[in-house]
């Protein structure tokens, strides 16, 4: 038999055993939740050894031209550091592994045409997704 008693204000935990022994001990020695740093918990926390990565990506957004009409930015994905960004246009891979999240495209669709940009992130947790379309299927591209 076993008995346990937890005294939160002191932040200790008693326990008293079936052979009249009892152990006290002190839960300020417990190593943190974050083992590797990364300001994620353990039990949430992807690659618990990793302090690189700590989700897979969600689905991008905030993405938009500058005002130098060549520069296509994103909000950055929260998924730790190690995330890369995907980057298709008109279906094909402009990067399939950029580092920050905004890409120069000096390119500038004839006339009549229209360039068509989707971004999504991954990691080794995980590839989020390039969206969906307005009627709810997956926007495509071909990006490794």
């Amino acid at each position: 038999m076993l008995d346990l008693d937890l005294i939160s204000s002191s932040r200790q935990l008693f326990a008293g055993t079936h052979g009249r022994s009892a152990y006290l001990y002190e839960l300020g020695q417990l190593g943190p939740a974050d083992a590797d740093g990364d300001g994620s918990d353990n039990l949430s926390d992807c690659r618990p050894d990793d302090p690189t990565v700590f989700a897979a990506p969600g689905e991008i957004s905030g993405v938009a031209f500058g005002a130098d009409k060549a520069t296509l930015s994103w909000d950055a994905a929260v998924a730790g550091s190690a995330t890369q960004y995907q980057i298709v246009r008109g279906g094909l891979c402009l990067n399939a592994a950029a580092t920050s999240p905004s890409l120069t495209d000096g390119s500038v669709p004839s006339t009549g045409e229209v360039f068509t940009y989707l971004v999504r992130a991954k990691n080794v947790c995980g590839t989020g997704t390039y969206g969906t379309t307005s009627g709810g299927a997956p926007r495509t591209g071909t990006c490794p």
